[in-house]
Parts: structure tokens; C-alpha cells; sequence
């Protein structure tokens, strides 16, 4: 008997859950860069000297060149670390950039990605052996989905990498892999997905990859990340997707795309269409100009 999508289209629905009327434009020299929730006005409205607000949009103040951008928003992040708005500095700087190849216009700090809605961008990869998937548990102490379940190896992706070297770099800090094996990683697409979060909006990008590994091969977490690791049969990894709460949240869309590529998904399942079209942000809502 067919299973029905139900499940994997109730986890790309999560992920895509938000309404654009609690937003405002974000804009960086007259173009839209990011969305601001519309409750943080007044907050923001005090920072006059960095900001222009209106009750449409809120503008950056800066000389118009990458450095005096970033000096601007790192200041304007301090600020925000100081009254409490945001939570700390992460040291990690995003590229802020309408699509992705594009000369930035500024680097933010990663914790700061939300709080503004600018498009960032991450790593996924799929890890396969002998037929069945590599998963991860996350560690209790993570400040997002702690002990929930992950991909294997995944990450943000920060300025000056390639989508391949950060995913090269990851599977050394996440799962001790040698480059030799990492580097073997293919690349498989990307995944839209844009939802309200507690610090704003979540407006991300997550470029897939697919890895065969050997039959030996035994993950070792380098940098604490994960607590424990798992080698699951494809048809039980398939069960986990329909419990509710198991994963983070994003890692089902790419585990269903890994399903939809390697024809796990039938094309004549019932909303075969909606599923393939969410996962590549069909589901996006406005600010796609």
C-alpha cells in the first residue's frame, strides 16, 4: 500500500509558517535585504543614527561600501546584545546578499540573521552506508532542538567558503571525517524553506549533498555537537518522519528530498506536486522581489 505524504508535507508546512503582514522590508541602499517583525519598530526606531524606520520599512545609515555596511550592523549588534533583544554575539559572519553568488553588501553576525530576515544559507548532507542512513542525535545542551535528531553533518554557512569547503570542514568538526572521504560528497541541490522564528524570521537555503561511506566508517563527534549517532535502516528513518517532535525541525525536508531523488516517493502519490514544488519554495509568500 502507498503511503500517503501527509507526514512530510505537515513538516515542509512548519517550516514554511509565517505571515507576511508581521513584517516590514529590511533595505540596504534602497533594496530589500531582509524582513524586520513589525513589532520591533519602536525598538529599533531609538537607533537613529543606524537606522532609518518608517511603518513600511526600516533602511540602514551607512557610507555605501561593504566595510562601512558591516561596521554599521556590528554596531547596531552590539546594541542589541547589550539591551537583551538579542541573546550574544556569534563571532560567525554571514554574507548579506539578495542570491546566492552575488558581491555581499554587508557581513552580519549569524546570531543577528533572523532578528534582520536576511537569506542565509547552510550545508546538509545525507550520509549513506550499505543501503541505510547515518543520523545524529543533537546535544542536550544546544540552544536550538537540543536532543533532537539531525542529519549527520550540517551547518550555517558562513563568508569566504565554499558551499564544498565548509561541508569538508563540518564533517571534520561534526563527525571526524577525513577529507579524503568528505571530499567525495556530491552535490544534489538546495532546499527554500521561510518560517517565523522567536528571534524573526528564518529565511533560509540549505544546499544538499549525498555521501556513500564505507561499511566501517564510524562517525566521532570533534566538536560536542552531537551526543550520539545512529545507522538506521531507510524504512525506519521513513517511521521517525511520521512521529511528531523527533527531528529539528528542518531536517525532515532534507531527508524527504534525499527520498523524493532516489525515488522512495512515488510521482503518483497524492501531493507528489505540492511536495516537490514546497521543497523548492513554492510555499515562500512575498518579499521575493
Amino acid at each position: 500500500m502507498m503511503r500517503t505524504l501527509d507526514a512530510y508535507l505537515d513538516h515542509i508546512g512548519a517550516c514554511n509558517r509565517w505571515s507576511p503582514a508581521d513584517y516590514v522590508p529590511f533595505r540596504i541602499d534602497h533594496q530589500r535585504y531582509g524582513a524586520i517583525r513589525r513589532d520591533r519598530l519602536d525598538r529599533l526606531a531609538v537607533e537613529d543614527d543606524l537606522l532609518t524606520v518608517t511603518p513600511d520599512w526600516v533602511a540602514l545609515i551607512a557610507k555605501p561600501d561593504r566595510l562601512a555596511r558591516s561596521a554599521a550592523l556590528a554596531d547596531l549588534v552590539q546594541r542589541l546584545v547589550a539591551s537583551g533583544d538579542l541573546p550574544k554575539v556569534r563571532r560567525e559572519l554571514y554574507p548579506v546578499v539578495r542570491r546566492w553568488g552575488q558581491e555581499p553588501v554587508a557581513l552580519l553576525d549569524r546570531g543577528a540573521a533572523d532578528y534582520f530576515g536576511i537569506r542565509a544559507y547552510g550545508v546538509h548532507l545525507n550520509v549513506i552506508s550499505e543501503g541505510e542512513m547515518w543520523i545524529a542525535r543533537r546535544a542536550r545542551d544546544k540552544a536550538v532542538a537540543p536532543s533532537k535528531l539531525d542529519n549527520l553533518v550540517a551547518g550555517g554557512q558562513p563568508y569566504g567558503l565554499s558551499p564544498m569547503e565548509n561541508l569538508i570542514k563540518e564533517c571534520a568538526e561534526e563527525a571526524s571525517m577525513p577529507s579524503a572521504l568528505s571530499e567525495q560528497a556530491k552535490p544534489t541541490g538546495a532546499i527554500l524553506y521561510r518560517m517565523a522564528s522567536d528571534k524573526g524570521l528564518r529565511d533560509h537555503i540549505l544546499f544538499t549533498f549525498d555521501l556513500t561511506v564505507p561499511a566501517d566508517f564510524r562517525p566521532v563527534s570533534g566538536d560536542g555537537e552531537h551526543e550520539a549517532f545512529y545507522r538506521w535502516p531507510l524504512d525506519y528513518v521513513d517511521d521517525l518522519l511520521r512521529v511528531e517532535d523527533v527531528f529539528k525541525f528542518n531536517i525532515p525536508l532534507v531527508i524527504v528530498d534525499y527520498f523524493r531523488r532516489v525515488g522512495r516517493i512515488s510521482s503518483d502519490a497524492p501531493g507528489y506536486e505540492d511536495l516537490a514544488l514546497a521543497l523548492a519554495g513554492g510555499w515562500r509568500g512575498k518579499f521575493d522581489d
